[in-house]
């Protein structure tokens, strides 16, 4: 009996004898092994690439081949095609049915002559050497190594507040949710702004930080809005953060991430002068647009429980983490302010955009670079939650992230169901979940313009998403007060670095 009860804790003693920085380095290998066996079933059904995707891969081609990015030339010989399929098609095609072979270019107007991409110069640059060497797949394997790094981060990030095993289960929850595990194959800016995000807090949080970690987060905030001038507002925020915490007193190991992030945001204002005659090509006359003031309350409550793109309707998980959001606030003033200064412009910036559901892709896609840094208030409020309620908390926390990865089974089924024609109908229940699917998508409401439900619908909708959020908050709020003063992780210092 005793040597059966020693080897079933052999396991666990090996995992508690694991530093946090090997803890990490095991969820990024065990992330990236999981992400590339899924590879060829979503690859292969979603095939060939569409929404932005080709035009990234177009630039991309243009940089290659043609060491420039007037892609004139491009189209004008249908380059795609040499990334798109064979036609007519095969019989057993499983991709994109009747997708067409022609690819119109999403152009910018600008003051050159040539055709160049309304898209950002990021992604371009930065899947150059995979798609030069392996095509798509080596594109989408960068993705998934990008994702594994998020992954290690958000356990970092998380690991901070809570014990081990609550940080890990955390981890895999967000990670294995839509839409953080849909982006991981998807070649858009979400993923490596979410990296890039994460890793910058997760130093800003920090006291103090080496000269190699400043330099990461320079050149990756410096990125950013290389990758889409939405993030604009967050490369502000940050700053912002940076001179208040850590400018006095380690302004001279931090030029070595002053130095390269300013130089890459003097470039990209170089290039946005220099193309567009504005310093932030997103407010140009000729793109999509912002709405007004009502515009961006509906875009708001669109973004969380729209029929279609809604956060909530795929992951409702993230109601807790904007109520635990809350809750850390009033707990750790700091460090909550610090996430509200760079989660409020960016939602409000994503809120006016006529187009806030980013059109053709999985939902909530706009949202998806910042969704990690709730994990951290959410971890929190586990552990403190965990000491005095811990079944509670449990079921509480399990739920809703069970209704995540039903969708998640979905999309590992069929990735196309993630994707909706703007009709109102929510593509991947009325395909999954017997009769039960299809009858909630018809209940739910539609925030986008091209179906939108009456205003009064509209208006219950946000109303209920409201008292939920109060009700959440106040749920987590009870499942924690019986805890004791000290910090229920004591016994297990956190080592976040």
């Amino acid at each position: 009996m005793t040597t059966l009860v020693r080897r079933e804790t052999r396991p666990l003693a090996r995992l508690a004898a694991l530093t946090n920085q090997q803890t990490a380095i095991a969820v990024f290998v065990i992330s990236f092994l999981l992400f590339a066996a899924c590879i060829p079933r979503i690859t292969t059904r979603l095939d060939p690439v569409t929404g932005d995707e080709p035009f990234y891969l177009m630039t991309t081609y243009s940089i290659l081949h043609d060491h420039d990015i007037d892609e004139t030339n491009n189209f004008a010989n249908h380059d795609w095609l040499r990334f798109y399929p064979s036609y007519p098609l095969p019989r057993d095609w499983q991709g994109w049915p009747n997708i067409s072979p022609n690819l119109p270019p999403h152009s910018a107007t600008t003051f050159r002559t040539g055709l160049y991409s309304k898209h950002g110069l990021g992604i371009p640059v930065l899947i150059a050497a995979p798609f030069a060497v392996w095509g798509r797949t080596g594109v989408v394997l960068l993705y998934n190594l990008m994702a594994a790094g998020l992954a290690a981060n958000l356990y970092l990030l998380t690991r901070s507040v809570a014990a081990r095993h609550r940080a890990l289960i955390i981890t895999a929850i967000l990670m294995a949710s839509v839409p953080l595990v849909a982006y991981a194959f998807l070649i858009f800016p979400e993923m490596p702004a979410a990296l890039m995000l994460i890793y910058a807090v997760r130093r800003l949080l920090a006291p103090t930080n080496a000269r190699w970690q400043w330099a990461l987060v320079g050149v990756g905030v410096g990125f950013l809005p290389w990758l889409h001038s939405r993030f604009v507002p967050v490369v502000a925020a940050i700053a912002l953060i940076f001179a208040v915490r850590h400018l006095r007193r380690a302004w001279r190991p931090a030029l070595f991430g002053i130095v390269p992030g300013a130089l890459l945001l003097a470039l990209f204002e170089l290039y946005s002068f220099a193309f567009f005659h504005y310093p932030v090509p997103l407010v140009r006359p000729d793109r999509a647009g912002f709405s007004s003031t009502q515009g961006a309350i509906n875009g708001f409550f669109g973004s969380l429980v729209d029929a279609q793109w809604g956060l909530l309707i795929v992951a409702p998980v993230y109601l807790l983490a904007i109520a635990a959001l809350a809750l850390y606030l009033g707990a750790n003033l700091r460090d909550g302010a610090a996430l509200l200064v760079i989660l409020l412009p960016y939602v409000l910036v994503i809120s006016k955009y006529r187009v806030w559901w980013g059109e053709w892709g999985p939902a909530a896609r706009y949202l998806t670079a910042a969704l990690p840094l709730l994990a951290l208030p959410l971890a929190w409020w586990w552990e403190r939650a965990a000491g005095s309620h811990p079944r509670g908390a449990a079921w509480l926390l399990g739920i809703p992230s069970a209704w995540s990865f039903i969708w998640t089974a979905g999309w590992l089924r069929q990735p196309q169901w993630l994707y909706n024609q703007p009709d109102g109908r929510n593509n991947l229940l009325s395909h999954w979940l017997g009769r039960f699917g299809p009858r909630l998508a018809a209940h739910l409401p539609v925030y986008q313009f091209y179906a939108v439900s009456p205003l009064d619908t509209r208006i219950l909708w946000g109303i209920v998403v409201v008292l939920l959020g109060i009700v959440a908050a106040s749920q987590m709020m009870l499942l924690t007060l019986l805890t004791d003063d000290e910090t229920p992780y004591e016994s297990e210092p956190p080592r976040a670095d």
